[in-house]
Order: structure tokens, then C-alpha cells, then sequence
């Protein structure tokens, strides 16, 4: 049988191993109340403040009226740059992928 039972021999040690604690002076923590929650404490009153109006005349950063053709021209180069980069990127990918056995022969002959 896989239980597990408590016997008088152990019970009594228990016993008797608490009256010897208690015999030498020291004594079992007390049983007390469970703890209880204390009162939720009441939030301070809001008192209505008058803000002082702020100068905001002096800004960190430059605001431009809009953007200027410069900077079009240099994002348009930009932009067709990295389209071409990408298209030529992909030319090379399926080229690799087309003459990937004579690659592949070209680099066991140098291995050996």
C-alpha cells in the first residue's frame, strides 16, 4: 500500500521532543491573529493652481517654412539609388543560383 500513515511512536516523539524545547527555557512561537488590512488612508485635497503664463519665444530648434528643392533632389538620388542597388543585388542572386554547378566545379578544382 503506497500511503503514508503516522504512527503513536512518532506523535508521541513530537511530544515529546516539544516538551524538552519548552523545558529548556525556550518557548514556541505564539499563534496569533491573522493579519488584518489596514484602512485605506484618504488622498489629499486638490488645491486649484494658477499657472504662471511661460514665454516660449526662444526655441531650440529651427523650424523651416517647408522643404527645399535641394533636399528633394538628394532624396530622389537616394531613393533611385538604393532601388538600383537592390535590383542589381537580385541580378547577382540569380545569376549565382543559374551557374551554381559550374561555381560550384570551379571551386572544387581549386580545393584540390
Amino acid at each position: 500500500m503506497n500511503a503514508i500513515s503516522v504512527t503513536a511512536e512518532i506523535e508521541q516523539g513530537a511530544l515529546r521532543a516539544t516538551q524538552t524545547f519548552q523545558a529548556g527555557g525556550l518557548s514556541a512561537p505564539r499563534v496569533r491573529a491573522p493579519a488584518a488590512w489596514l484602512p485605506v488612508p484618504s488622498l489629499p485635497e486638490r488645491r486649484a493652481s494658477q499657472r504662471q503664463p511661460t514665454v516660449t519665444s526662444a526655441t531650440a530648434r529651427i523650424k523651416p517654412a517647408r522643404s527645399s528643392p535641394g533636399e528633394k533632389l538628394f532624396l530622389g538620388l537616394l531613393t533611385a539609388a538604393a532601388t538600383i542597388a537592390i535590383a542589381y543585388g537580385f541580378s547577382c542572386l540569380v545569376d549565382l543560383v543559374q551557374n551554381w554547378a559550374s561555381f560550384n566545379a570551379g571551386v572544387g578544382r581549386l580545393v584540390q
